[in-house]
């Protein structure tokens, strides 16, 4: 697409948004629909409103459709993170090389309770917009610092600002003083930004650790709940308390029983493969292995910010490798075990893995009709990606985010030729870093660009 062209279409796209009878087609694109049933195939993919109405090699959608010519790029669902931290979105990049214990000491006991309800919406809002630019449409945001009614209202008018497709999964802060309004606020959250389902934004729960009165609270209250999990949180009294409404991050070093509960209940769980390696979290063991002896199909999730960015196309290649190193390594030894994943794994992984975890599977994670629209179109014609063979190869281990093109969420562009529509990135960038800094400051330290830890 080229400027020109792709400013007037911008301009139509923007001057039609929330028509619910706009017609869009994206024609000409190699689609990953990730819908066995459809399958891969050079073709359209047809839009009316926020919703897709047909994917084929010869879609149509009228003459006064919008049309979108995307020869050449790879079209394919929006990624689904299973499990982030938004909040921490102003503190990305601040400590690379933190252990999982220094990583609690910095954001949870100095820098957390210094949080005033603007911060939460910054820290949203910045996490959003960069899963966004990234290709991510949808994720599950783990927000274990609702000190207040407002700290919550706040990281909710985040997520809103941002336009992305989010399940806010509130939570009690870890330490510090708080006004102890959680979880009954939930109620009132519930009631004043989540009275439909049929809307971007979801609630659920968020649980450090398993915590029976959490869980029971959740399953009283028809809630879902995200948990952080492994092997060392297990217990013979978590079985009975678990329904399908279940959420697991990391799943580190889960025993084989705890797999049977998962697998027989119908839990959802997510690896995070790049948290889990920096921080050190759980054995060496690939908790993906483990999933897949039991059947499962994970989601994939990035965690926050502070030590790596966000970037799917980063998760898929190092959980691609490591499990094929672990397999390659058991066939070289004549062990049992899961074979060597591909390419097509890891795309379902964080596809519709993400979304059966954000439980918004019959409405995003695969290009159907008549699931919403939430898909991204990834430009193929970098020097990174030229010659194209593989469309999943290149779409998993040569992509990178500048790649991404297009982003729609719901039927309305939030990324247009390789830039994010409607946000003043300047602004949104000051007040970031107006936000870190103060929280720094606040908590007895200061930015030192050139640390690998602030001082």
């Amino acid at each position: 697409m080229t400027t020109m062209r792709g400013q007037a279409l911008l301009e139509s796209l923007q001057r039609t948004s929330g028509d619910s009878n706009r017609k869009v087609v994206l024609r000409g694109g190699f689609v990953m629909s990730m819908d066995p049933s459809i399958g891969n195939l050079v073709g359209n993919v047809v839009i009316e409103g926020d919703t897709l109405v047909a994917v084929s090699p010869d879609a149509t959608a009228g003459a006064d459709a919008i049309d979108i010519d995307v020869t050449g790029s790879i079209v394919m669902p929006g990624f689904v993170d299973s499990h982030l931290h938004a909040w921490e979105g102003q503190l990305r990049s601040l400590a690379p090389d933190l252990s999982l214990d220094d990583y609690t000491v910095l954001v949870h006991q100095r820098l957390a309770p210094h949080y005033g309800a603007d911060d939460m919406q910054v820290g949203n809002l910045v996490t959003a917009l960069q899963c966004l630019n990234a290709g991510v449409t949808c994720f599950i945001d783990n927000s274990h610092n609702s000190r207040s009614a407002e700290h919550s209202n706040a990281a909710v008018e985040g997520l809103k600002r941002a336009g992305i497709r989010a399940v806010h999964a509130s939570g009690a802060p870890l330490a510090g003083d708080w006004d102890q309004q959680w979880p009954e606020d939930l109620h009132r959250l519930r009631n004043e930004y989540f009275s439909s389902d049929d809307q971007l934004l979801t609630l659920r729960m968020f649980a450090g650790s398993p915590d029976p009165d959490i869980w029971t609270f959740a399953s009283r209250n028809d809630l879902w709940v995200s948990t952080e999990m492994g092997g060392w949180f297990w217990s013979d009294a978590l079985p009975g308390l678990l329904s399908e409404h279940h959420t697991f991050n990391h799943c580190s070093g889960m025993p084989r029983e705890a797999w049977e509960v998962i697998r027989d209940v119908g839990v959802t769980i997510n690896t995070a493969s790049r948290s889990d390696t920096i921080f050190g979290i759980g054995p060496p063991s690939l908790p993906v292995d483990q999933a897949l002896q039991y059947g499962l199909r994970p989601g994939m999730s990035m965690d926050n910010e502070i030590c790596y960015a966000i970037d799917m196309f980063s998760e898929m290649r190092l959980l691609l490798h490591m499990q094929r190193a672990a397999a390659q390594r058991r066939l070289a030894a004549d062990e049992a075990g899961p074979p060597p994943i591909g390419v097509n794994d890891v795309l379902k992984f964080a596809t519709m893995g993400g979304a059966a975890n954000a439980g918004l599977d019959h409405r995003i994670g695969s290009l159907t009709p008549g699931k919403a629209a939430d898909l991204i179109v990834i430009a193929t014609d970098g020097v990174n990606t030229t010659p194209l063979a593989s469309v999943a190869s290149a779409a998993v281990s040569f992509v990178n985010t500048s790649n991404v093109d297009v982003v729609f969420v719901a039927g309305e562009v939030r990324k247009w030729d390789g830039a994010l529509v409607g946000h003043d990135m300047r602004g949104v960038q000051s007040a970031a870093e107006a936000s870190r800094d103060r929280l720094l400051k606040a908590s007895g330290m200061a930015l030192d660009r050139f640390s690998s830890a602030p001082l």
